[in-house]
């Protein structure tokens, strides 16, 4: 934790300008996080443990998402030559929050493969369009995509303390701290293809119309930002059904 402040006093005082964007950023983060663990409660699920996890891989990576950005853009070091794709999405999102604000819905002259410009400008319109913001949900989503390792593991048989470590190795994982921590796609493609995974176990446990139309959804969002995973990831749960699932052909 100490070094946790340390590191954020430290860029405070490299660079006033983003203490603002800093302060919004760190009340996105409070928002977030408690809507998470309300929503787990709603759902049922009171684990502790799920909530240290979540906790302890957010701590890890908005650490990480600070220490990364002032490394790209204070300093001359470029970790994994990261930088343009970063500034692509950063620049998209921008200009696209300064059209939703005007009531301009206009795509024109964006970068368009995929929506992740688009999600971030979203975040941008209700907060400030600085990449600190954008830094800090993403390491939201990072945590996210930890606890949905925590809950896989489980689901496939794992106790609360294996589960737990897993997780943690997850959190820590090298590359995962600079990819989970940056304004790259990879950090929502992530957490849906994790959410795809578990899904696809639970509906073979115990299938549901609502569990169903979930999977779709997930598989949709991972189709739209790597086309090839979502269909491997498709294909995967079409298999899988007729080898593991509980629900046969002819049940009512």
């Amino acid at each position: 934790a100490t070094v946790f402040l340390v590191a954020v006093a430290g860029i405070l005082i490299n660079d006033t300008l983003i203490g603002l964007a800093l302060c919004i950023g760190f009340l996105l983060i409070i928002f977030l996080t408690a809507l998470t663990l309300l929503l787990l409660l709603k759902m049922g699920m009171s684990d502790e443990k799920a909530f240290g996890i979540f906790m302890v891989a957010l701590l890890i990576h908005v650490f990480s998402a600070l220490l990364l950005y002032y490394m790209i853009y204070h300093t001359s070091l470029r970790p994994l030559g990261g930088g343009a794709d970063f500034d692509l999405y950063q620049n998209n999102a921008i200009e696209i929050a300064h059209r939703l604000a005007r009531g301009d819905f206009s795509l024109k002259g964006m970068f368009t493969e995929h929506y992740f410009a688009v999600i971030i400008g979203v975040i941008y319109l209700v907060t400030l369009p600085h990449i600190i913001i954008g830094q800090l949900f993403t390491a939201w989503l990072a945590a996210i995509s930890v606890l949905l390792v925590y809950f896989l593991v489980l689901q496939i048989g794992g106790t609360k303390k294996w589960a737990f470590f897993i997780g943690l190795m997850t959190a820590i994982y090298p590359s995962y701290l600079f990819f989970g921590s940056v304004l790259l796609k990879d950090i929502i493609e992530v957490p849906l293809i994790l959410a795809g995974a578990l899904l696809s176990i639970q509906i073979f446990k115990n299938f549901s119309a609502l569990k169903f139309l979930a999977f779709f959804w997930v598989v949709s969002g991972v189709i739209h930002f790597r086309f090839y995973i979502g269909f491997a990831l498709l294909f995967s749960f079409i298999i899988s059904w007729f080898l593991v699932s509980n629900l046969k052909m002819g049940d009512r």
